[in-house]
């Protein structure tokens, strides 16, 4: 049986309770950084939660007890017990044994935790708002230095709400031919697009080459067709004259 003194239990304990309420009162209430970065961000306010402080009380060890469940019912750790109660063989505890121990009320931490926890997940929203809004941001940015360069005559964009750049061609092209005027590098539009399906063999200047290689650059790309562009991956060419004079060479 668990003595007078110990009559707190992990989760029920109105010793524990009462202490934390007496302790609330005086203890400093530490805001988190994150959560005062995300309220100055706008980020949906969070009610503090302070970490609980261990409630010292005195237990009795029952038969068929550990260490290990002791801690675990308290909320404490092994280390802890051994070091205030001074013991020198942890695994030897007897029926009857009094033991101090610095007890967290379960629901407290509970609650704690789950603070924590809802920090994490509102710093990492707004990490990704804010890396989707830089995305799209500078996806703008490119489009608006592709139709600077001249890609206006051969392209139209849209750029969507993940910031990714839907490229619709006025010109027939190859898909190799609008892979290098936009600097993308190999297989990017596949991870993108369904080139597979979209683009079969038969149809494809020199099919042999395109599934031996998996190589679709050769992929005739008829007027109106769109390719979604990863933003990240979007570079439109100041010089891409350059590629039309070598890509017509080439051929």
């Amino acid at each position: 049986m668990v003595d007078k003194t110990s009559s707190v239990g992990a989760s029920t304990s109105s010793a524990v309770q009462n202490s934390a309420t007496v302790k609330s009162a005086n203890q400093e209430v530490k805001i988190n950084s994150v959560y005062a970065e995300a309220n100055s961000k706008g980020g949906q306010k969070l009610k503090p939660v302070p970490k609980p402080k261990p409630t010292r009380i005195t237990i009795t060890v029952r038969d068929g007890e550990s260490l290990g469940y002791i801690a675990g019912r308290y909320n404490t750790s092994v280390s802890q017990i051994v070091k205030l109660n001074n013991l020198d063989d942890p695994d030897r505890l007897k029926p009857g044994q009094k033991l101090q121990i610095d007890a967290i009320d379960s629901k407290e931490l509970k609650e704690y935790e789950n603070y924590q926890y809802a920090l994490e997940k509102q710093k990492w929203e707004q990490e990704e708002k804010e890396s989707l809004e830089l995305k799209i941001k500078t996806s703008n940015e490119q489009v608006e230095k592709a139709q600077e360069y001249g890609y206006g005559e051969d392209y139209s964009f849209t750029v969507d709400k993940d910031g990714n750049i839907l490229v619709k061609l006025k010109k027939e092209k190859l898909l190799g031919e609008v892979r290098r005027d936009f600097l993308l590098p190999k297989g990017s539009l596949s991870s993108t697009n369904n080139i597979k399906g979209k683009y079969k063999p038969e149809t494809i200047i020199d099919s042999e080459k395109c599934m031996r290689y998996n190589d679709y650059d050769l992929a005739e790309v008829p007027v109106g067709d769109s390719l979604l562009i990863d933003g990240q991956h979007f570079h439109p060419d100041e010089n891409r004259t350059a590629w039309d004079r070598f890509w017509g060479n080439f051929f």
